[in-house]
């Protein structure tokens, strides 16, 4: 297996390092310990997880999260940002169990999915591409593409509402990676 940390002293030996010396992670725990990145820092953030079993089918794994996260999003992103007791008048058994009424699709009860998933596609997009995360290139391709539905917390903020447009909440949310 290996390790993909030159650094690394384990990674002929096929075992992780003990400890993660990645400087993004040295950049997370300063944020953490700033107060500017809201975490409670645990050491277990620091250390690898072990390796998967043999047999695993990890495209397979990462295949299902993304359609979980899609459908998921599409079932609950028509009640987020909402206060409890609205929530409970649209939904009064508590359970999201279907499609809601969607202001994007003419308030038909249907799935869609919002700017969550296009945002977390694209940095796999991304990520696959230039072969790891590359927040400068990740930041164009939020501006330059369409974005639909724009949470109410970051309309809010940019006095747009709800409305989508290309890049809409782009910069808010790479403000949070370059920070």
């Amino acid at each position: 297996m290996g390790s993909d940390h030159p650094e690394d002293p384990n990674a002929d030996a096929g075992r992780p390092p003990a400890k993660v010396t990645d400087t993004s992670w040295a950049h997370a725990r300063a944020l953490a310990d700033s107060g500017r990145l809201k975490v409670q820092w645990d050491s277990i953030l620091e250390s690898r997880p072990p390796p998967l079993p043999s047999g695993i089918n990890l495209a397979d794994k990462v295949e299902g999260m993304l359609l979980g996260l899609a459908v998921g999003d599409a079932l609950g992103n028509t009640t987020e940002s909402i206060n409890p007791a609205e929530r409970k008048l649209r939904v009064p058994s508590g359970w999201i169990s279907g499609y809601l009424p969607n202001c994007y699709a003419d308030f038909r009860s249907v799935g869609l999915a919002s700017d969550d998933t296009q945002m977390a596609f694209w940095t796999i997009e991304q990520m696959l591409a230039d072969g790891g995360l590359d927040p400068e290139r990740l930041g164009e391709i939020f501006c330059r593409r369409q974005i639909y539905g724009i949470g109410q917390s970051v309309g809010s903020s940019r006095g747009t509402g709800n409305r989508a447009g290309p890049g809409s909440s782009a910069a808010w949310r790479l403000q949070a990676m370059a920070y």
